[in-house]
């Protein structure tokens, strides 16, 4: 006799459970993925932002100030466009010599020598997820911190 070859119906419904049980167990770890992925991005780009303020503190031999507004959740360079951060994200804190500051405008001070302000920036999302950044005022690097 000719026997058709086939799964059965139990046997498609145990893959499909499988695959199912499989589901649930990865798909948690890559919600958190995403916002991850902002805050580090956010950083990243703050990061760029301070070398570049540092190097133009350096190349026209002045103080550049970076300006925070932590409450419209943007900051610029004097004389340059102004950035704002991406939805969902803002800065819960600028701590600088002048004090702790949770809400209003801040500013980071570079000088010509390549040196700046101790600074020190926490950045949250919606998630209450932060990341810091320090800001060493003998190298004007940034160490970020999560």
């Amino acid at each position: 006799m000719n026997r058709v070859r086939g799964f059965t119906l139990i046997e498609l419904t145990f893959a499909v459970l499988l695959l199912t049980v499989l589901a649930v167990l990865i798909i948690p770890s890559f919600s958190g993925l995403y916002e991850r992925a902002r805050i580090d991005s956010t950083a990243q780009h703050f990061t760029a932002l301070i070398n570049y303020a540092r190097h133009q503190a350096v190349l026209h031999r002045k103080i550049c100030g970076l300006d925070v507004d932590l409450d419209r959740r943007q900051f610029f360079l004097a004389g340059h466009r102004e950035f704002f951060l991406d939805k969902g994200m803002h800065i819960f804190s600028l701590e600088t010599p002048r004090g702790l500051q949770r809400a209003g405008k801040g500013y980071i001070a570079f000088f010509p020598n390549s040196t700046c302000e101790e600074a020190e920036l926490i950045f949250q999302d919606r998630g209450a997820r932060t990341i810091k950044l320090n800001l060493n005022p003998l190298t004007a690097r940034v160490k970020i911190i999560e």
